[in-house]
């Protein structure tokens, strides 16, 4: 096994599970990877300016494989950057929070649910309005439209059907005496809560003088980023981060729906977070929606794992400006490539590395003894261990 790792780290323990990561997804395949062993990764730099650092980080070649030299022991260390971000951490007052309800509504806003609860009725009168003469045992006969705290009672017995999960929707309204769960008709009528389930809509219809373009992910997109931002208004992310993927649990008809069968959420919308190590709190969030979302990220001429990982980062950067970051990744994301783009930001980067990324060194391919250990450095910015 190889390695590529600060010398500041070989005194302390570090340990990174990949049970979580997604290095065999086949949604969105590295371009530049496709063997399955593992090394570990990191980049650093002095920070101080100094000839080494001037070339590794001005020169606008990448790292070549023939640029790594076999580490020795009175090679320079390296030198963490300074964190320079303010008053990391939560940036809520907890003194007039007294339950999870109230971290919720944190995220999900009366401002929110007013935006959701209006787009609702219009869609409704519209496609009632639309159908022209209803039957007389239409459930549309007395449409009436929701108000704000009806819809919070709606969202509410949604979140308690998840915790609860029935094969139909009817059997939650269930009279029957085995069967009955009486919080759910208490809140609802049957025939109510239907009316809401069947119009919810939280965006209107894309509008093509918006000057928007119309995506896969256009009906939710301002819902997901109204709660992005919010990520991010209400906590500063430290100097230890982490980039990962998860799955949000998902087994309707959307296009972009993704299927991993060694997961335990196999079906499901694939979502890309940047989240705080001490924490574990999420700072930024990315959904993917295939090829839209591709095409959205900046920087075209970078493979799609290098592109993810900076657009999730410039979103933190630009909500809390600073530099001295030390991001964290499982090797479906690190390569000498992202560490180099990293580096130009002040941002160190730490993780395991697939031995057949490009511009890795040759050396780490070869099958080492066991307890034989390899080590090699690139400059003052770069080790592989």
């Amino acid at each position: 096994m190889a390695t590529f790792s600060p010398r500041a780290f070989f005194g302390g323990a570090f340990s990174e599970s990949e049970d979580d990561f997604s290095e065999e997804e086949n949604y969105v395949p590295p371009s530049d990877s496709d063997d399955s062993s593992s090394t570990e990764a990191s980049d650093d730099d002095d920070g101080g300016g100094g000839d080494s650092t001037s070339v590794d980080t001005q020169n606008s070649a990448r790292p070549r494989a023939a640029d790594w030299k076999v580490y020795a022991d009175n090679m320079p260390d390296f030198t963490q950057f300074p964190f320079t971000v303010t008053n990391p951490g939560s940036q809520v007052s907890t003194c007039n929070l007294n339950s999870e309800l109230e971290y919720f509504q944190l995220f999900f806003t009366d401002d929110l649910m007013d935006n959701i609860v209006r787009e609702t009725n219009r869609y409704a009168r519209e496609k009632i309005s639309s159908a022209g003469e209803l039957p007389k045992d239409s459930i549309w006969k007395d449409w009436e439209d929701v108000t704000l705290t009806e819809f919070k009672a709606f969202l509410g017995v949604i979140i308690d059907m998840a915790l609860n999960p029935k094969p139909e929707l009817k059997e939650y309204f269930s009279q029957d005496i085995v069967n009955k769960m009486p919080f759910f008709p208490h809140v609802f009528c049957r025939k109510r809560f239907l009316q809401m389930f069947w119009m919810l809509h939280v965006a209107p219809c894309h509008d093509a003088s918006s000057g928007r373009p119309a995506t896969r992910g256009s009906k939710i997109r301002d819902v997901v980023h109204y709660i992005d931002a919010k990520c991010r208004e209400h906590f500063r992310a430290g100097p230890k981060i982490c980039i990962d993927e998860s799955t949000v649990g998902f087994k309707g008809r959307v296009s972009f729906k993704c299927y991993n069968p060694q997961k335990p959420t196999k079906w499901g919308m694939r979502v890309y977070a940047l989240a705080d190590c001490q924490t574990g709190y999420i700072s930024a969030i990315e959904p993917y929606y295939g090829s839209t979302t591709t095409d959205s990220l900046g920087r075209p001429e970078l493979p799609f794992t290098c592109r993810i990982v900076l657009h999730l980062l410039q979103k933190v950067q630009q909500a809390t400006p600073g530099s001295g970051y030390h991001l964290y990744t499982d090797r479906f994301y690190t390569s000498p490539m992202l560490a180099e783009e990293l580096l130009l930001q002040r941002v160190q980067l730490t993780g395991t590395v697939m031995p057949n990324r490009k511009q890795m060194p040759q050396q780490v391919k070869k099958k080492l003894k066991k307890g034989e250990v390899a080590a090699f450095r690139k400059g003052r910015s770069y080790m592989v261990l």
